[in-house]
């Protein structure tokens, strides 16, 4: 299909996804700086790890210690240090939004200065492994004598990388006092720095430059028409156009004079009550809704809590309520929050039931049922409702010193940015009524575009990647989730996860629950600590003991954060990438379906989104291309740069049919991370930014307990003392088998005589292809949606094929594990600079993966050759002996002209191709690959 009809198809398609694409304008490096870090300042520096020291040296880390429940300081009213006048806090906040101004305009001025242009490595090359670990190959398939190793002399670019700023930050004080562990002296960051808030979280306005949008139809609307000024304004109560839609509906339906009838105005369902009984469940207020309602009806929240709390309401009304700090602080306060109960018509019904929209379009409802007046009038259209208000005191639930979730608001030490942050103790310092109990903390950030996880009993998120609250403070640690910056009740710009903004961010985080613990109760009296961290310091209790989990987003910020504060104990970054640049922009072709999709569910949730974003998107999705400065900006939003001189225990979680983040960004990442061999573990799952089209639905619950477990007994292992075994390396293959090996891909070692299955085919073929053309995708089949479907390849008719067949023994298997090798020659000439690649299961119509590799060519008449390391595929051949049921001649790779993921204007063209080799890598012998022992393989 065309760019422009495929773009169209998924300009409406906007879902709350893992992590953001960041492509600006060209107009320099669009990217704020922190302030100064003039270490003269204040006697020392102080902003990286909220202590302070005389140099810039190194210190052993100190002693870890757990955490409990934040004592209550002296913190009067809500988010206030104290009493301030309403012409101090008047004054505050332009003033402060002036200065942040200042602030990014003097930082854009000055990332311009710098001349940003390509590296010179060839972008079919991972990066290089750290030379100085015996483990660390030089490439990943660095292995003399299995045939595997790829070649990479595809097209290099000519440019020189001189973009340091990321290192020049990393290398700075501020950075480096944040990885220090300094023993002198711990510095008190105070709760709430300007600017201060007079409203609940989440209603101050965005300063007119950054652009935001809260409905589908908002957003279709601004995309639509760029240049209109915006829709016009709505009646007070109604802030949605589609609200307005729906009226207009309502209006024509039921008349003019219906409008004022009792009989609308009444709800015809009498039925709808709701009485919830409310209680403490281990730390959190909770409401159990205990009413009979017929089939149909729903709960929304009307008004999240008076105070500036969090209210979660289930889909069966059930509530779990976290007030605001300041009512825990002063337990007689009272917050008020509203609850909708609706019985809404088929039509509202249908819409909240899509399974990408149905979340979107809850709140504009909410609105519609709550205000007074249009919920009755609408009652014909929409449905009859019922609105009811909960007044709750902590007090009453929570009295004394008892443990109890909570949100809070803490400012950024980057600008004062506040973030919403939410705080559930373990299930241990729940149940401690005197709040003396002590326990780890465990950070869990989320994906993009969705907010810090509330929801105290949901089993996982990110699509069952990352434990529940409830497990893990099961397991024994305290929880802390957060609104990123620039997202829902958080303030600040959004940086994608900068290791100068949201990992400093997240450092303040560490400082006020630092600042707010009681130290007097040491949770490790004995050795297991110091063993587990040669580093730590017997007896130094300034030091809690901290992880980090998360996914996509939440796993990327991770190693932004460890980079910053050495407070970091242990993290768990799942679906996370290397790169920005090779994730979205892999070989110079632009991902436009899944870079727009990105970015639509940034503008559907309301995310301050500096206006530049636009720019960019458009600029890859109409010419496929990148210019100097957003490429530079790409490589400021990620590990790439200094995750070498990360040294925190790491288990790598990656998914492999994840079409964002493909399994190279891990393994990049663990071969060039600076944690020990021994305190790295990998495992490969089915799933990420992608759909696990291969397993059923036991086999992905199976799985998502497996997940479960390897990260709880992993944090528990550097946070608890404990001693679990864990593998170093797992995989799951095609039919849902998991294996276990002893070493990871990157490990010297892993291909170490292994056999490459290896195919060939001299005559290859003429491809002719235009937009208008077939070619890779979308995937279509049953359970792929269509949003993350158009980012998915599929087998195509349009291309030139080789079979791959494997020559296995009758009753064997062997696994393909890693990135195969492609290489063919060719001729042509067109507008084109890509073909694409991919492997096919002919049995099931499937692409190996759901990944097509995007191959380098230049049609410009001569003859040409291509090297090149095709996306990381698993892969089990199987000879039974039955045809039927035997695969070793499933496999056929396919090399095509176009593929819906990379979409591109400039698609025309004709190559012959001729002479093609495949190579699929295999484990060694070293790499001790073995299949777990399930119930199905006991049966054979």
């Amino acid at each position: 299909m065309s760019a422009a009809s495929y773009i169209g198809r998924i300009g409406g398609l906007a879902v709350a996804l893992g992590v953001g694409a960041a492509i600006f304008s060209g107009q320099g490096v669009a990217n704020a700086t922190p302030a100064s870090d003039d270490s003269s300042q204040n006697g020392g520096d102080t902003q990286g790890g909220g202590t302070t020291t005389t140099n810039d040296t190194v210190k052993p880390r100190p002693r870890k210690i757990d955490l409990k429940l934040p004592t209550l300081a002296d913190v009067g009213g809500r988010h206030l240090t104290g009493p301030i006048s309403a012409s101090q806090t008047t004054a505050a906040i332009p003033n402060q939004i002036a200065e942040t101004k200042k602030r990014v305009a003097d930082a854009i001025q000055n990332a311009a200065d710098h001349t940003v242009v390509r590296s010179t490595r060839p972008l079919t090359d991972r990066p290089a492994a750290r030379t100085d670990r015996a483990d660390a190959p030089t490439s990943p398939h660095d292995d003399s004598g299995n045939g595997a190793a790829p070649t990479t002399n595809v097209v290099a670019n000519q440019f020189v990388n001189t973009a340091t700023a990321v290192k020049d930050w990393v290398a700075s004080s501020q950075a480096v006092a944040g990885r220090s562990a300094v023993t002198t002296q711990t510095v008190s960051t105070p709760l709430w720095t300007p600017p201060r808030i007079v409203t609940p979280p989440g209603t101050v306005s965005a300063p007119s430059t950054i652009t935001r949008a809260t409905t589908p139809l908002a957003v279709a609307l601004n995309i639509a028409n760029p240049l209109a000024g915006g829709a016009p304004g709505t009646p007070a109560g109604v802030d949605s156009p589609f609200a307005l839609i729906l009226a207009g509906a309502a209006r024509r339906e039921i008349g003019i004079e219906s409008l004022t009838s009792q009989a609308v105005l009444a709800p015809t369902a009498t039925s709808l009550i709701y009485d919830p009984t409310i209680s403490l469940v281990n730390g959190v207020i909770s409401g159990d809704n205990t009413a009979n309602h017929e089939d149909g009806v729903i709960y929304l929240v009307a008004s999240q809590p008076s105070g500036g709390g969090k209210v979660f309401l289930d889909p069966q009304g059930n509530f779990t309520y976290l007030p605001d700090f300041s009512s825990v602080q002063d337990r007689s306060q009272t917050e008020t929050f509203g609850v909708v109960v609706a019985q809404p018509t088929p039509f509202v019904a249908t819409l909240l039931g899509l399974p990408l929209f149905g979340a979107i379009y809850q709140p504009t409802f909410a609105i519609l049922y709550s205000t007074p007046g249009v919920g009755a009038a609408m009652a014909p259209l929409i449905g009859p409702s019922l609105v009811t208000e909960e007044t709750i005191a902590v007090q009453q639930y929570a009295p004394g010193e008892q443990p109890v979730a909570f949100t809070v608001m803490i400012a950024s030490p980057v600008d004062g940015a506040l973030i919403s942050t939410n705080y559930f103790p373990a299930y241990s310092v729940a149940a401690d009524p005197t709040g003396n109990t002590t326990a780890p903390t465990v950070l869990n950030g989320p994906g993009l575009a969705s907010a810090g996880n509330i929801d105290p009993n949901a089993p996982s998120t990110v699509d069952g990647l990352v434990p529940g609250i409830n497990f893990l403070r099961e397991a024994g640690y305290n929880v802390v989730t957060w609104d990123p910056r620039g997202e829902f009740a958080s303030g600040g710009v959004l940086q994608l996860d900068s290791p100068e903004f949201e990992g400093r961010d997240v450092v303040g985080i560490i400082d006020w629950v630092v600042d707010n613990a009681d130290f007097t109760h040491p949770a490790f009296d004995n050795d297991s600590e110091t063993d587990n961290n040669p580093s730590a310091v017997p007896g130094d209790d300034t030091d809690p003991a901290i992880g980090m989990v998360g996914g996509s987003y939440g796993g990327g910020i991770q190693f932004a954060t460890a980079i910053n504060d050495r407070r970091i104990d242990v993290i768990v970054p799942g679906i996370a990438w290397n790169s920005l640049e090779d994730a979205l922009y892999p070989r110079e072709a632009f991902k436009t379906s899944y870079a727009s999709l990105l970015l639509l569910s940034l503008v559907a949730s309301g995310a301050r989104i500096n206006p530049q974003l636009y720019t960019g998107i458009i600029t890859g999705d109409a010419l496929g291309v990148l210019t100097p400065s957003q490429i530079a900006l790409l490589r400021r939003s990620g590990p790439f740069d200094f995750i070498d001189q990360i040294d925190t225990p790491t288990m790598f979680i990656q998914g492999t049919v994840d079409v964002l983040f493909p399994l190279d960004q891990a393994l990049t990442n663990a071969a060039t991370i600076g944690t020990p061999a021994e305190d790295i573990r990998m495992i490969w799952y089915c799933g990420g930014h992608g759909v696990c089209l291969t397993e059923d639905a036991d086999q992905l619950a199976d799985q998502e307990v497996r997940l479960r477990e390897n990260t709880i007994d992993f944090l528990g292992n550097y946070l608890l003392g404990q001693d679990n075994e864990i593998p170093k390396f797992q995989f799951v293959d095609q039919n849902g088998q998991w294996y276990t090996s002893d070493l990871i891909p990157t490990d010297t070692g892993f291909y170490t005589g292994g056999t490459p299955i290896v195919a060939s085919q001299a005559d290859g073929g003429r491809l002719f292809f235009t937009v208008f053309t077939r070619g890779s995708g979308p995937q279509t089949l049953a359970g792929s949606p269509q949003s993350l479907g158009l980012a998915a390849p599929a087998p195509e008719e349009n291309s030139i094929t080789v079979p791959i067949q494997a020559d296995v023994p009758v009753g064997e298997s062997t696994t393909v594990v890693g990135a195969p090798t492609l290489s063919f020659d060719y001729s042509g000439v067109g507008l084109t600079r890509h073909v694409f690649a991919q492997i096919v299961d002919k049995k099931t119509g499937l692409v190996v993966g759901n990944i097509v590799t995007p191959v380098p060519v230049t049609l410009d008449g001569t003859d040409q050759h291509v090297d090149i390391a095709m996306e990381n595929i698993v892969w089990t051949y199987t000879n039974t002996g039955d045809p039927a049921t035997s695969n070793v001649d499933d496999l056929e790779l396919q090399i095509t002209g176009t593929a819906t993921p990379y979409a591109s204007n400039f698609a025309y063209g004709v190559i012959d191709i001729s002479n093609v080799t495949i190579s699929l890598p295999t484990p060694g012998v070293a790499a001790n690959v073995e299949p777990e022992v399930t119930a199905a393989l006991m049966a054979v």
